[in-house]
């Protein structure tokens, strides 16, 4: 794999004089899901270490220091946040989501400015050590997913059968892979009028729009639903399956989030879901790798990333919808719910980051902290 070479190590910093003992900090532009994600996730669990942790907005690339300093900012916000990582003491911690073998150089430069990377999965963290990161930097820390506000809303009987393809349109839609879905559809049933297929997104762009009115091609069984609300539930409502057939994953957040409301999931078998999917608890789809585009979304040229392989998703979708008819998803479907439960419990993400941060001797292996907390200090705007 072709990476960036990282920059030379940053010195070692000493802990923090002043301030609350831990602050997250994100910035005001940043609009990308992932790291939205990573900031508020971990910011909660953090919390439960340290109930004055500061949730630090930086616009202006100021911050007072803290012994423990989480930056939720994308690579290319680095400009002005490797400026402050080397300035500030304390220990610092990147959190890094990317999607393709090609990690960008901000994301090497972050690193070498870091004593320690978060990745939210095994794909993150696997592909950070093979652009050149230290593996005993790089730690897996999973986001931290509240459970489900209510029971997911079933279809009404005898309603057509109902296929979800949900995405955030701030993620790139090419690697959400909304044009092929909206294929493997019309693969698994070219002219059926008793099934349909729900395109839920939010903040999608006239192109892209565009693009996706393009591919229903006036088939009134697909309809684009622009969402309104941010209630995850309701994304999930009345539907008799998840569709994601992404090329690549960081985490994987509405995977997982069906899977907790026991929606049977058809997902490409392909990087940070991969932590949680079984072949005994989803359908996995087949895939082989391809590059990725030039300046395919942030990344530069040279990675790769999946491309599923529509017939095989075609049929997955034509079982499970024969599996549904006949009740024979109930045991995939306790087995997902095991698995997503799991691996978004508090217990679960608050034990490997007490790991992380006793490694660094940010805090003890029981979850105490190493000192005494330092006096509040007010944030710089």
């Amino acid at each position: 794999m072709t990476s960036a070479q990282p920059s030379a190590p940053a010195p070692a910093r000493p802990a923090s004089a002043g301030g609350p003992a831990a602050q997250i900090i994100g910035l005001v532009k940043n609009r990308l899901s992932g790291i939205v994600l990573s900031r508020h996730a971990y910011a909660d669990v953090l919390r439960t270490l340290w109930p004055d942790l500061r949730d630090a907005t930086v616009s202006e690339g100021k911050a007072a220091p803290c012994a423990v300093n989480v930056w939720a900012a994308r690579p290319l916000s680095k400009v002005f946040l490797d400026d402050m990582s080397r300035r500030m003491p304390g220990l610092q911690i990147w959190c890094i989501v990317l999607e393709s073998t090609q990690l960008p150089q901000g994301s090497m430069d972050a690193c070498a400015n870091s004593d320690q990377v978060w990745a939210p999965s095994g794909f993150v963290r696997d592909m950070c050590v093979a652009g050149g990161m230290p593996a005993e930097k790089v730690h897996v820390i999973p986001y931290w997913l509240p459970m489900p506000a209510r029971p997911r809303i079933l279809p009404a009987a005898g309603s057509p059968y109902t296929v979800l393809v949900s995405w955030d349109g701030r993620s790139s839609i090419n690697r959400k892979n909304v044009i092929n879905s909206i294929a493997a559809f019309k693969l698994a049933w070219s002219s059926d009028p008793d099934v349909r297929l729900r395109l839920k997104t939010r903040d999608l762009t006239p192109e892209n729009v565009e693009s996706v009115t393009a591919a229903i091609a006036g088939d009134a069984r697909i309809t684009l639903d622009m969402r309104t609300t941010d209630s995850i539930d309701e994304v999930f409502d009345g539907a008799h399956v998840l569709l994601h057939l992404h090329r690549a994953e960081g985490y994987g957040r509405h995977i997982i989030e069906a899977m907790q409301r026991r929606l049977p999931v058809i997902a490409t078998a392909y990087s940070g879901p991969m932590d949680w999917l079984r072949e005994d608890n989803a359908r996995l789809v087949g895939h082989h790798l391809v590059d990725t585009a030039q300046k395919e979304f942030q990344y530069p040229q040279g990675g790769q990333w999946a491309e599923p392989d529509l017939n095989h998703a075609a049929r997955h979708l034509r079982e499970c919808r024969e599996a549904d008819a006949s009740g024979a998803l109930h045991g995939m479907l306790d087995r997902a719910e095991l698995a997503a439960c799991r691996h978004t419990t508090l217990e679960f993400c608050r034990a490997a980051m007490i790991a992380a941060l006793s490694q660094a001797g940010a805090i003890s292996p029981a979850g105490g902290m190493c000192g005494p907390p330092a006096p509040a200090m007010p944030m710089a705007a």
